[in-house]
């Protein structure tokens, strides 16, 4: 393994035990938290990129669908919180949508869940989609021994990309007109193989966030058939 790939494993051990903090996410994302379960964290890196990026775009006439929600629901309700706008969240997973529902009510929020495969049982129109996947290759994941309790959270299959290649290609098939925001860590997959992938899937990139410090890539993603052409 190569220094430098040492040195990334290392920093992401490091960082696992702030992302279970109690406190400290309360701080960042301004909403409350139940307490953790076993093998369970409240956020990542990307999470708190995914969610500056997405407050300068959003106003509280929007509607974001948090694809993807997750145990606490960060991602929505913090939008929801801070922002004043309409969340759907949805997530595939049962057990993970029960844990989520159950931090909406703590917080007392007027936001919806609902259990869907992408976008399968997703019924109501949207602005936005808010999307922080499983992308850390299997391989990775099991050197730096993310659990596999809550392996769905994280494991994006042997290269990484197998949740973000089938979200592409729903998100394509709905012919929806939202805008994506979707949060990648680039130091478990590049930003060329994401780009690569877009351009696969007929998905236009309008533009990519790239933060100096921390290592989380934003990319806003559109159908191209509703990409307005410039002057």
């Amino acid at each position: 393994m190569k220094i430098l790939e040492k040195i990334k494993l290392i920093i992401v051990k490091l960082s696992i035990p702030v992302f279970k903090n109690r406190l400290l996410t309360y701080s960042l994302f301004r909403i409350r938290f139940l307490p953790l379960q076993e093998g369970d964290h409240y956020y990542d890196l990307t999470t708190i990129v995914l969610i500056r990026v997405l407050k300068k775009h959003l106003n509280p006439g929007n509607t974001v669908l948090d694809m993807g929600t997750g145990a606490f629901a960060v991602v929505g309700l913090s939008l929801w919180k801070q922002i004043g706008c309409q969340v759907i969240h949805a997530d595939v997973d049962e057990s993970l949508l029960k844990k989520a529902q159950a931090n909406i009510d703590y917080n007392h929020a007027n936001t919806q869940a609902i259990q869907s495969d992408f976008f399968s049982n997703i019924e109501n129109k949207f602005d936005y989609i808010a999307f922080n996947p499983p992308y850390v290759p299997i391989e990775e994941g099991e050197n730096i021994n993310l659990p596999d309790s809550n392996r769905i959270q994280w494991d994006g299959g042997v290269t990484g990309t197998s949740v973000i290649e089938g979200f592409l290609e729903e998100f394509k098939a709905i012919k929806s007109p939202a805008k994506v925001f979707m949060g990648v860590n680039r130091w478990h997959i590049p930003e060329k193989k994401i780009s690569a992938l877009a351009k696969q899937k007929n998905i236009m990139i309008t533009s990519i966030h790239k933060p100096f410090i921390l290592p989380a890539n934003i990319y806003i993603l559109e159908n191209i058939s509703d990409v307005q052409p410039k002057d």
